[in-house]
């Protein structure tokens, strides 16, 4: 459906010649991305108004992108997989910080450190779309972790405060970020095995 829309677009600004068929590979890429997102935000927005979730879900969302861009890991082959996907994690934490409570600074201490070792250890995963040089790797590991330092300090500005909601919204997004992580390097192993 994405990809009709977007090659209706493009057609239309070719036969207005408002572009060249040189740049039809740059226009569609941009105009996917923003459609997508565009989609995303509006079923974000319908379950902000369905749940009255607002901060808890926006601060998800703010935990999660960042790190999640620099440090990589699985994607979705098809856009429609990725927004259910994503917008079922988004569901999943909302449940979560509705049904368990964490108060163990222990608890948080032990899952970041798991967090911290396996961005250190995988960190960023690449996708085929978009190879990183050695150079671009060093730069997305130090964001990487400079993200996760930030995100840790605020998680323990809530957990002093005992404001426990919101340092179990940024475990969460940390957890997500991981297995995506994990999973990626998983699935990066077994293309290259067959390849």
């Amino acid at each position: 459906m994405v990809e009709k829309i977007v090659g209706h677009i493009i057609d239309c600004q070719i036969d207005s010649g408002r572009i060249k068929q040189d740049e039809i590979g740059v226009y569609q890429y941009g105009y996917t991305l923003i459609l997508e997102r565009g989609i995303n935000i509006a079923i974000v927005i319908i379950l902000c108004l369905i749940t009255s979730r607002w901060l808890e879900i926006w601060g998800f969302l703010i935990m999660t992108i960042p790190l999640r861009s620099y440090a990589g890991g699985w994607h979705a082959d098809k856009f429609w997989h990725c927004a259910i996907i994503s917008n079922l994690i988004v569901i999943l934490m909302l449940l979560v910080i509705s049904n368990i409570s964490i108060y163990s600074k222990l608890v948080y201490i032990g899952i970041e450190m798991i967090v911290l070792s396996v961005i250190l250890l995988m960190a960023p995963v690449q996708n085929i779309n978009k190879p990183l040089t050695l150079k671009e790797k060093k730069v997305y590991t130090r964001k990487t972790i400079c993200i996760w330092i930030i995100e840790c300090c605020l998680m323990s500005v809530f957990v002093i405060y005992r404001q426990y909601t919101y340092s179990l919204i940024i475990l969460f997004a940390h957890s997500i970020v991981i297995i995506a992580v994990l999973v990626g390097k998983i699935e990066e192993k077994m293309k290259k095995a067959t390849n």
